[in-house]
């Protein structure tokens, strides 16, 4: 019953918020908005007035988190985006497998899964972040990119589709 009301309450905020400019304090009243149920004590969570959420129980962010427009993220499993974080325009995080099923991948149920965001990144724009993957501290994954594993290397850019290493930033 929780997730049901959680997606309404998604959908409200996203709604009222809507026609409201990208400005920093109304970015940051957004996303106080979206994680007003959250224990954590966070601050300056900006979100942009076109990111959908849905899943907010599974979805984590901590300080100085920043997602630009037209971003989708889909929680089924766990999402967690560490301090400093920046999330492109139209980038899209899922946090979940589809499994087949008799005779197709549509009736089946899905299989929640973990994305971790660490400290310190940036997810370019167009960027995809699929179930199971982890983006380590401090690192780039550039624009266009899909992140469908855990990587290790910190502070490093990561780029391609799948995301490989490219090289050290620091």
């Amino acid at each position: 019953m929780i997730h049901k009301f959680l997606i309404f309450y998604s959908w409200i905020i996203r709604v009222v918020t809507f026609c409201l400019p990208d400005i920093p304090i109304i970015m940051r009243f957004r996303g106080s908005l979206y994680f007003i149920f959250n224990k954590n004590n966070y601050t300056n969570i900006q979100v942009a007035h076109s990111v959908v959420i849905v899943g907010l129980e599974n979805f984590d962010m901590q300080s100085n988190t920043y997602i630009a427009n037209g971003c989708v993220i889909i929680a089924n499993g766990r999402i967690i985006l560490g301090k400093n974080t920046i999330i492109g325009p139209n980038t899209t995080l899922v946090s979940s497998e589809h499994i087949w099923s008799e005779d197709s991948y549509r009736n089946a149920k899905s299989k929640p899964t973990e994305i971790f965001i660490e400290n310190g990144c940036w997810i370019g724009a167009n960027c995809v972040c699929i179930g199971g993957s982890l983006l380590p501290k401090g690192s780039i994954l550039a624009a266009g990119g899909v992140l469908n594993k855990k990587h290790t290397e910190i502070n490093s850019i990561y780029a391609g589709t799948p995301a490989i290493f490219k090289k050290k930033i620091r």
